[in-house]
């Protein structure tokens, strides 16, 4: 089973623009946000995706971590802010946070620790029932990773592919060594070093639900990826 390594928010913390240095300037108008992102060891993480959103105005502000970890970014007041972090195929809401318009000359320093999980089952990657040949559904999921390949360039990773237990064992364990296959030439493809890349076909040996049901069927065909080195 995953175990996410994931983060928390640590704190919000509210501190005057003099007290501390930057470039960019909280004005009459908009606020800046100091995103610091860090491992669970307390070290910074470069290069990594923030996205805060306004909940009322659904305006968003996106951008990567510099190699000190931060990512700042000026935004209007009046709003509530979601902050978000990217993680594989997907933004993971971590907290919100309110800007009132009389918040004054404010910087808000936001922290957050996290690691990248170990395994995750990318979504909406899709083959054909007995193929190995990627639907084209499949690509934007596979785009986001090749973002996150291209961005941590020290991730090397293990694609590994599950079936459920229809049909032989055999037949199955093929199959799943096919599409993850399939996956890494994707990959490849589109820039990735293919030594960056293992893969690997579990077959039906690895089920994450029960294969008496149509729904743990779905479950158990699956394509995850996982982080062997960062």
């Amino acid at each position: 089973m995953t175990i996410a390594k994931i983060a928390i928010i640590a704190f919000f913390t509210l501190s005057l623009l003099k007290a501390y240095s930057q470039k960019l300037e909280s004005t009459k108008d908009k606020v800046l946000f100091n995103v610091h992102v860090m491992d669970l060891s307390n070290r910074p993480r470069a290069n990594e995706r923030i996205l805060l959103e306004g909940i009322n105005s659904k305006k968003g502000f996106a951008g990567l971590t510099d190699s000190k970890g931060i990512y700042s970014v000026l935004v209007p007041k009046g709003d509530k802010y979601k902050i978000m972090y990217k993680e594989f195929d997907e933004y993971l809401d971590y907290s919100k946070l309110s800007v009132p318009l009389d918040s004054g000359f404010f910087t808000f320093e936001i922290n957050i620790r996290f690691e990248h999980q170990e395994a995750y089952t990318l979504k909406n990657v899709n083959f054909d029932s007995d193929q190995s040949v990627l639907k084209t559904d499949s690509y934007d999921a596979l785009n986001q990773l090749v973002d996150l390949m291209k961005r941590q360039q020290s991730i090397k990773i293990e694609v590994a592919g599950h079936t459920d237990n229809s049909g032989l064992a055999e037949k199955n364990l093929q199959l799943s060594q096919d599409r993850a296959q399939s996956v890494k030439n994707y990959l490849v493809s589109k820039g990735i070093l293919a030594s960056r890349i293992t893969v690997n076909g579990y077959g039906d040996t690895e089920p994450v639900s029960d294969n008496e049901t149509e729904e743990g069927k779905l479950l158990n065909r699956r394509t995850e990826i996982r982080i062997i080195a960062e």
